[in-house]
């Protein structure tokens, strides 16, 4: 008896009969099921559709499903669609979609890092759900891109090597370049002699990097009085820039001494 001849939420039961030469007929117990192909439902909260990524890539693609017929699985297939190259749980080389499994099932994750994606290029993420049925149901495809080129930041002032004393200039200023858009810039600055960092009031308490925001973005500054100084100890400078798709860079590290 073929499927289709079952109407899908319907209630069967069956039971047969078997008959000898002698006319006796010997009957089965009965046996009761449910016709059920409502497939079930899945969807994709993360990455989210016509998006781009970039640093800020939280490194799991997430969703929910929904099993009329109780749960069995869920998976995804992930294509770098630039080069039309799928997914196959260790690197982009498959040349048919591929489903990897995913873990949980009404509500689902899948690890996939940044780095294994190329900057630039586009990905689409379909999953897949599967009931205790046999039954599968796919979610729309969501498509985003991913480019991690970062921005770059330098300092120009003050120079690297020089000496200052009265001639501060009283702020700490650069430059950056955002290609993703632009976002924050924040400056690390450590007195080597006493291998201690600015913390933002002063050089005492800070023993590891500490980063401070500062001004302004494709052209910064932060304001350092002379007073914070102690003359004859030796300094040290770096900015950090962090673009709008979470993606950073760090400037070369400027050395001074004031004295």
């Amino acid at each position: 008896m073929a499927a289709s001849n079952l109407v899908s939420g319907d209630t069967y039961t069956i039971i047969a009969k078997a008959y000898d030469t002698l006319n006796n007929v010997g009957t089965s117990a009965t046996r009761t099921f449910k016709y059920n192909t409502t497939p079930p439902s899945v969807a994709i909260s993360y990455p989210v559709n016509s998006t781009t990524y970039g640093g800020n890539w939280t490194g799991t693609i997430t969703g929910t499903a929904s099993f009329t017929n109780g749960a069995s699985s869920v998976a995804v297939a992930v294509e770098d669609t630039s080069t039309s190259l799928w997914w196959n749980g260790a690197a982009f080389s498959a040349t048919n979609q591929t489903f990897v499994t995913a873990t949980g099932t009404t509500s689902w994750t899948y690890a996939l890092a940044g780095s294994n994606f190329a900057s630039g290029d586009g990905v689409s993420v379909v999953a897949e759900a599967t009931d205790n049925a046999g039954n599968v149901g796919n979610s729309a495809t969501v498509s985003f891109v991913y480019n991690s080129t970062p921005p770059t930041v330098t300092v120009s002032y003050p120079v690297n090597n020089a000496s200052y004393g009265s001639n501060w200039s009283g702020a700490i200023t650069g430059t950056a370049s955002f290609p993703n858009g632009a976002g924050t810039i924040s400056i690390a600055i450590e007195n080597t002699t006493t291998a201690h960092w600015w913390n933002g009031t002063n050089f005492t308490s800070a023993t590891s990097q500490t980063f401070v925001s500062a001004t302004g973005t494709t052209s910064w500054s932060y304001t350092l009085a002379a007073t914070k100084f102690v003359a004859g100890d030796s300094y040290t400078v770096i900015a950090k820039a962090t673009d709008a798709l979470g993606n950073t860079a760090l400037s070369s590290t400027i050395s001074f001494t004031y004295t």
